[in-house]
């Protein structure tokens, strides 16, 4: 899992797939998906949080807008991001900006 951490987090806001992702670090889409498994993890859920840890830290440390913020973290458009971080943190970012910037 940290090395599929590591991969999304280098460019967050690729398209990522299990197929891209078992190529990028050379093995088989099924190799992957089942060791991520092993470990109770999946691609989706390391994709949201990755995505959604690198959109805390540019909240913190940049004045993008944030539909930037969103785009430049895979997400299809600001609405989807708003919702999503709402979902894991319990704070829009809007307010998680206002409450934690640098």
């Amino acid at each position: 899992a940290d090395i599929v951490r590591r991969a999304i987090a280098a460019d967050p806001g690729r398209m990522w797939t299990v197929g891209n992702l078992a190529e990028e670090l050379r093995t088989s889409a099924r190799t992957l998906q089942r060791r991520l498994k092993a470990e109770r993890n999946s691609v989706a859920k390391l994709l949201v949080v990755t995505r959604l840890n690198a959109a805390s830290a540019m909240l913190g440390t940049t004045d993008a807008t944030l539909a930037e913020i969103g785009y430049a973290c895979g997400f299809s458009d600001q609405s989807h991001f708003t919702r999503e971080f709402k979902k894991h943190t319990g704070a829009t970012p809007s307010t998680f900006r206002s409450e934690f910037a640098a």
